[in-house]
């Protein structure tokens, strides 16, 4: 999936999670900014005529030395805070979607999807199509020329147990590793 669907629902994070993101974002933005002048300073010394050609390289050099790591930690953290908010964000939407399933017999409109998701038309149009073409879903059409994505059950039954199953084996895995590593200190 991609950025075109996804829009957080900051109301159902936990407080302690939400000051967690906000410290992350502030260091984030920090680093950055601090690197960024570090950059442009080092970037700029070389050019300044009040000081020696020795003391230029001298402080240009610094300045790339200090910059580079503070830039590159900090678009680390933004790099990371993107991630989590994609999975966030794809977590929700496929809880919702298989919610409205789950209470509207496998059938839902754009409309449901839009409203229950907090999307726009155009953005609760294009989840579904995907979930439709992932799922193999049907379409019905109503006599008011309301359009339904009607999903099978068992393909979303086998493709959910898929899911479970693959994450149950994951952890069961790390479970296993933990263990071994224990063992060897």
């Amino acid at each position: 999936m991609n950025d075109f669907y996804m829009k957080s629902n900051r109301s159902s994070i936990n407080p302690s999670v939400k000051a967690k993101k906000l410290f992350k974002q502030v260091s984030a933005g920090l680093l950055l900014t601090l690197g960024g002048l570090c950059l442009v300073a080092g970037a700029y010394a070389p050019f300044n005529h009040q000081i020696e050609r020795k003391e230029q390289m001298s402080e240009a050099m610094a300045c790339l030395l200090f910059g580079l790591p503070l830039t590159g930690v900090g678009g680390w953290i933004a790099l990371g805070l993107y991630q989590q908010t994609q999975e966030e964000n794809r977590t929700r939407l496929q809880s919702i979607f298989y919610n409205l399933l789950k209470n509207h017999n496998r059938r839902i409109t754009v409309l449901q999807f839009a409203m229950e998701a907090q999307l726009s038309g155009e953005v609760a149009k294009h989840y579904l199509d995907a979930q439709a073409r992932e799922f193999n879903a049907n379409f019905d059409v109503s006599q008011e020329g309301e359009v339904f994505y009607c999903f099978s059950i068992g393909e979303l039954d086998n493709h959910r147990l898929a899911e479970s199953s693959a994450a149950v084996l994951t952890t069961a895995k790390r479970k296993k590793r933990r263990k071994r590593k224990r063992g060897h200190h």
